[in-house]
Order: structure tokens, then sequence, then C-alpha cells
């Protein structure tokens, strides 16, 4: 058999202790795998974003958009700001097969999903922020939580994306802040709270109560209007810079 010579490549070197769970809150560049459309026991609607880095770490991160009876949550905002950041009007509910870990089973099966293909494989900035909990059995753990997005090369995020802005501004402010507090720490039992907060968490962590929201500005009277599903988007017109 004839071998070839094997030469350093500095790259793949660094590449093979990357991989792994985010562990930090801040800023983090890289693939949306998947986007899938979930629904609670209490029937709240959201996503579940599957995110990968460059350097192959990852995470699964919820956001609860609109509650059984068709209230909007603030979580729609982080959507809508999501969604223009990666250039996308709209996602459409499309059932996939896709393997996922199953509790009762304790391991991972396929699954059919009903997923958003418009946000698969699409690039995009988040920041993220940690957040420390208890399990059930009494374990700490941890999750990551959906703080803001931003567009992966220019950095701006989606009130400058649709304002056709060029120069990042708040981005920095949205950075500053969330260093501020990096990591929280879950108090209680509030899976209702989280639900109807409608914040980057799974089904057993709490919202942010005063987290700012990055990108749409003042959203007083919002849970007001009709249900975001149902209710036309302004945006969707023409005049969308993509």
């Amino acid at each position: 058999m004839q071998y070839q010579p094997f030469v350093l490549d500095q790259e793949s070197a660094k590449q093979a202790d990357a991989g792994g769970r985010i562990e930090n809150g801040g800023e983090y560049v890289g693939t949306i795998k998947s986007m899938e459309f979930i629904t609670a026991n209490t029937g709240t609607q959201g996503f579940e974003i599957e995110f990968e880095t460059d350097s192959r770490e990852h995470a699964n991160i919820t956001i609860w958009t609109t509650k059984s009876d068709g209230t909007p949550l603030s979580g729609s905002h982080k959507v809508n700001a999501l969604l223009a950041c990666i250039g996308v009007r709209g996602l459409t509910p499309t059932d996939k097969k896709m393997e996922k870990y199953d509790f009762e089973s304790k391991q991972r099966v396929v699954q059919v999903c009903v997923v958003a293909p418009e946000a698969e494989g699409k690039r995009v900035g988040l920041l993220l922020q940690r957040e420390n909990y208890t399990n059930k059995s009494g374990q700490p753990r941890h999750q990551m939580n959906f703080y803001a997005s931003f567009q992966e090369k220019t950095k701006l995020m989606a009130k400058e994306i649709l304002d056709r802005k060029t120069t990042a501004e708040l981005f920095p402010k949205a950075l500053d802040r969330l260093m501020l507090n990096p990591t929280v720490d879950r108090k209680g039992n509030s899976t209702q709270q989280n639900q109807n907060s409608g914040n980057g968490y799974s089904n057993s962590s709490p919202g942010y109560g005063g987290q700012p929201d990055y990108g749409f500005g003042n959203t007083q009277g919002y849970e007001n209007q009709p249900p975001i599903n149902n209710r036309q988007s302004p945006d969707l017109d023409d005049d969308l810079p993509f």
C-alpha cells in the first residue's frame, strides 16, 4: 500500500478539541441546524432552535411565542427579529423526520417533527445567556437562553436592518448589557411564568421580566392585538431589504 506524507494542518488541529455544549453567556456566530414548531402541555406554542457555532459548540434554544388562547407573547418579537437577521420573511410548518432525544426511552430516536425549512442552514449571530438550575433529582444543570440576535457579517440588529442602517450601533449596547449578567440562576418552579413571558427558556425555566426588546422598539399594547399567526405583518411587503 502506498502512503501519502502527512503534514500538520493548524486549523484541523484546532478542531480536534472543539465541539460540545455551549457553556458561557456571550456572543456566538454559527448556523441554525433546525427550527422546530413546538407546543407545551399547556397549549403554549413556540420554537425550538438547534444552533451550532463554527467551532461545533451547540445549544438548543426555546422561544415561546403564543399562548393557548392565541395571545402573543414577547417571544414573538424575538422570532421576528431573528427572521430579519437571517433575511427570511416567514416560516412554513413542514413535516420532517429528525433524530431527537426521547425522555421516556432515554435515547435518541427518529421522530416526525414540524420544522421551518426556511431557517435551516441560515447563518446568524446570537447573544446567549447562561441559566443555572437544579433538576428534579437535585443535580446542578444549565441551559443557554436566547437574549438577542444580529446579522452575522455586519452585526446589525433587526431594527437597523429594517431601517437600512449601515452602522451597528445597537449591538455593542446589547452585548454590554448581557455581559453585566451573563449568567442567571433559576428561582423556584416557574414553568407557567416562562410560557407566559415568551422568553427563550425551556419548558421549566422562568422569564426575564425586564429584559430589553432589541430590534422592535416599544411593545406597549401588543398584547391586545390579534394573534400573531392571524395578523398580516406590516413588514411583509416589497419594501423589505431582503
